[in-house]
């Protein structure tokens, strides 16, 4: 498939006739679908359609541009009213690609009356009319011939995906495998991304259903191939969460319920990294887990406190504890950094508002460091951030965000000192909030 940037070059050459100037936008909008990107695909067709709920402009152009236009707009109003729930976005869609169908049929093009089936289909699946979306995508199917090999492996992994969703796993098992020979063919590395990551995911729900550990080996390899293709396809929808619960899974298994033991296997420094993780992302994981026992202390060992090295008098240099406001709305998370820090002789004052923490930091309470989130309710992180940094016995404070939010640069604009990812760095507060309070120390 040709580069998106390739086919704008050629959609501006002022020598094009409407109908190719049609047919090439149409090629465009297929390209950025294809990627997952449904509003670049809309503004690729630009004057022909103007979005979901508007009739196509189709005027002036012949009956294979008109069908091939139709067929586009119904696509996208299928794909952007699901994702923005619009009420009958898929009727609309429905009827777009119907009206295309009838032209194609019309014209004897019976490949491209399969490729709008297919399309069809998918409008059925999204409605949760699973019977109608795989008849639709039989119907599909016999009108390709040998040479269609790209529209038929779409076709059967839009079957398989009709498949999942009625829980008949072993069937769209079946089609995956009767499809590998057709993927194994397509150059196109988003199609053969979303092939293996179908395919990881019906074995990996397999797995759990039948016991079959060997499914847990096979998903993992296809959820590896998907990552490779989705990266060279610059997919940016794609996620590797599936990977990562599997990995735990089985790290979980082999360390008989471990977590302590599980995050050697897995590389943690930290075992409280995995348990948020666990708590976090996948909460199905914490049955996995052994059972936790509280700590007991020997009857012979020391406590904690007489064991502590004393320090000496010149390096103390304050006698009040250290204060740090944690802003965070997630339990787990406020819980586990509590137990991070359960050994340090600092005092963690928790506020699980945006407005509320705001409203302290604006009072004459002391805290020496911030820990913010950025998903709060009534006000973000980085509102909050932006807001404490023009209070101005607050503009030096140190201030972390830890935060499962794609916002690094903006967190940085905002005025932050450090950007810890949620749950992945989690592990790595206690060392950065001691070095910032080092750091604030010497300029005290």
């Amino acid at each position: 498939m040709r580069l998106a940037k390739d086919l704008l070059g050629e959609i501006d050459n002022q020598n094009l006739s409407t109908n190719e100037r049609a047919l090439l936008r149409c090629s465009l909008a297929k390209h950025q679908e294809a990627a997952g990107d449904f509003e670049a695909a809309r503004e690729a067709l630009g004057e022909l359609w103007e979005g979901v709920g508007a009739r196509p402009n189709v005027e002036g152009l012949d009956e294979e541009s008109k069908a091939e236009v139709l067929m586009r707009a119904g696509a996208l109003t299928g794909w952007l009213g699901s994702a923005s729930q619009i009420e009958g976005s898929q009727e609309m869609a429905k009827d777009l690609i119907s009206e295309s169908i009838r032209i194609f049929e019309e014209l004897g093009n019976r490949s491209k009356v399969g490729e709008a089936r297919s399309g069809l289909a998918l409008c059925y699946w999204r409605a949760g009319a699973f019977d109608e979306a795989r008849v639709t995508l039989q119907e599909a199917l016999i009108e390709f011939n040998e040479s269609d090999v790209e529209q038929r492996a779409i076709a059967l992994h839009r079957t398989a995906l009709v498949e999942t969703s009625s829980k008949r796993l072993g069937e769209a098992l079946r089609v995956y495998d009767q499809a590998a020979p057709l993927f194994a063919a397509v150059t196109d590395h988003s199609l053969a991304a979303h092939f293996h990551n179908g395919l990881a995911n019906v074995l990996n729900q397999l797995s759990s259903v039948e016991n079959r550990e060997d499914y847990v080996d096979r998903a993992l390899m296809e959820y590896t191939a998907a990552s490779f293709h989705f990266e060279q396809a610059g997919h940016e929808r794609y996620h590797v969460e599936e990977v990562k619960e599997l990995l735990i899974a089985r790290a979980l298994q082999e360390a008989e319920g471990s977590v302590t033991k599980a995050s050697t296997l897995l590389g943690f420094k930290h075992h409280q990294s995995l348990i948020s993780i666990i708590n976090i992302r996948h909460p199905d994981l914490q049955k996995r887990r052994s059972i936790i026992r509280k700590r007991r202390h020997h009857i012979f060992s020391q406590s904690r406190k007489t064991r502590r090295i004393p320090l000496k008098p010149s390096s103390v240099r304050r006698t009040s504890p250290i204060t740090i406001l944690h802003v965070e709305d997630n339990a787990h998370v406020a819980n586990l950094v509590a137990d991070m820090f359960a050994e340090k002789d600092w005092r963690i004052e928790l506020c699980p508002e945006g407005e509320t923490a705001l409203l302290k930091l604006t009072g004459d309470e002391h805290y020496d460091l911030l820990i913010v989130d950025n998903d709060l309710p009534e006000m973000n992180g980085l509102e909050l951030l932006q807001r404490v940094r023009k209070i101005s016995d607050r503009r030096l404070t140190p201030i972390i965000m830890l935060s499962a939010s794609d916002c690094e640069r903006e967190a940085w604009r905002a005025g932050v000192n450090d950007f810890l990812k949620k749950p992945e760095q989690i592990d790595e507060l206690p060392a950065t909030v001691a070095r910032l309070l080092k750091d604030a120390a010497k300029h005290v």
